[in-house]
């Protein structure tokens, strides 16, 4: 009898042993903290085309998912009041740049024969004035016409005499050409209407929009004829190839991550595909996404951050809005 008793207790002991083992690696597995799995989103440069002018929408050459390069037009405005504004001032400057020329060269010989001629003739006019109040004089000195006659005739040499006075001084003006004041004052004058001109310019230019970057477009938000503000976008353009993937994170996961800290990101819309990706941005979010405290004491708000990595290759196919995976803290 005793020696069954020992022939039966290494079983025992066997399983025990296995016993305390697998409750060991079951404390491990449940004791030991899981990685952090963090999701973050690609995002690109996206520019959205708005016009500096009201406009009617004249033509559209572009539509959504389109590659455009740089410079490829892409709406085209019309507005004929602008256009209406910049004839005015063309016209405006046309006329300016005369008076300007006619101030530098000065009166044409025409010109002064025609002031010389009027000139002569007010002064025929006034000495023929002056004859008729002499002898008009001498008629009243023998009680032959009235004293009002007389007077008449006197205030009509008068009005002679400075007809001819001003006849005279155009004549001297033509002669003389114009000051300088003058020259300058219509240089002025040519400046402030060229200047109009060229700011009008600018602004039907303004009507023809076209694509800043090579790119797709990722949003056509007018259709033609529709009227458009200034500043309203009408075209959005997104680069391919100036893309990053943005994660937003608490203060407490950036312990073991700076500028330059590399990793790699799953992609799974890419078939999870890994990329590597380096980070070039890091900078807090504003205080509505600071994570608050839930405990009143033994615990304390954290901040969000938002941290920017862009891929160290070029990956095709990679685009704005797809979602990225990555085992926080496996960084170099």
């Amino acid at each position: 009898m005793i020696r069954g008793r020992r022939h039966n207790a290494g079983p025992l002991i066997i399983g025990a042993f296995l016993t305390l083992t697998l409750t060991g690696i079951a404390a491990c597995f449940l004791l030991s903290k899981p990685p952090l799995l963090v999701q973050g989103e690609v995002d690109a440069t996206e520019i959205k085309m708005a016009p500096k002018v009201v406009g009617r929408v004249q033509a559209l050459y572009v539509h959504k998912g389109d590659q455009v390069k740089k410079g490829q037009m892409l709406v085209s405005l019309e507005s004929r009041d602008l256009q209406a504004k910049l004839d005015q001032a063309r016209a405006a400057m046309e006329l300016a740049k005369e008076e300007h020329t006619k101030m530098i060269h000065g009166s044409r010989i025409e010109d002064i024969c025609a002031q010389s001629n009027l000139w002569v003739k007010a002064k025929s006019v006034t000495e023929q004035a002056e004859r008729t109040v002499n002898r008009l004089r001498k008629l009243h000195a023998t009680d032959a016409i009235s004293l009002q006659q007389v007077q008449d005739s006197e205030r009509d040499w008068e009005v002679a005499q400075s007809s001819e006075r001003a006849a005279k001084a155009s004549f001297d003006l033509a002669v003389a050409g114009f000051r300088e004041e003058d020259k300058l004052a219509a240089a002025a004058k040519q400046e402030q209407a060229s200047a109009t001109v060229e700011e009008l310019e600018a602004l039907v230019a303004e009507l023809k929009l076209t694509s800043p970057i090579g790119g797709e477009v990722q949003d056509r938000i007018v259709e033609e004829g529709e009227l458009v503000s200034p500043g309203l976008p009408v075209v959005s353009i997104v680069n391919l190839q100036d893309v990053w993937v943005t994660f937003n994170l608490r203060e407490d996961l950036l312990a073991n991550i700076g500028m330059g800290s590399t990793f790699r990101v799953r992609v799974p819309a890419l078939g999870n595909k890994e990329i590597p990706v380096k980070v070039n941005y890091i900078a807090p979010k504003g205080d509505f996404a600071t994570w608050r405290a839930t405990k009143a004491t033994g615990d304390f708000d954290l901040k969000t951050f938002e941290v920017r990595a862009v891929p160290t290759e070029a990956i095709e196919g990679l685009r704005p809005g797809m979602s990225v995976l990555a085992t926080w803290g496996k960084f170099k």
